[in-house]
């Protein structure tokens, strides 16, 4: 998980209310295409 925030700009250490929406849709990105590898 950290790295898929990661690589979307997220870092778990912010608050989730300080993440802009387009991270949020880029680490679903991510984690839908982990989901399918896995």
């Amino acid at each position: 998980l950290k790295v898929v925030a990661e690589e979307a700009g997220i870092s778990l250490q912010q608050r989730p209310q300080e993440v802009a929406p387009e991270a949020w849709v880029a680490l679903a990105k991510g984690l839908n295409q982990f989901d399918s590898a896995a």
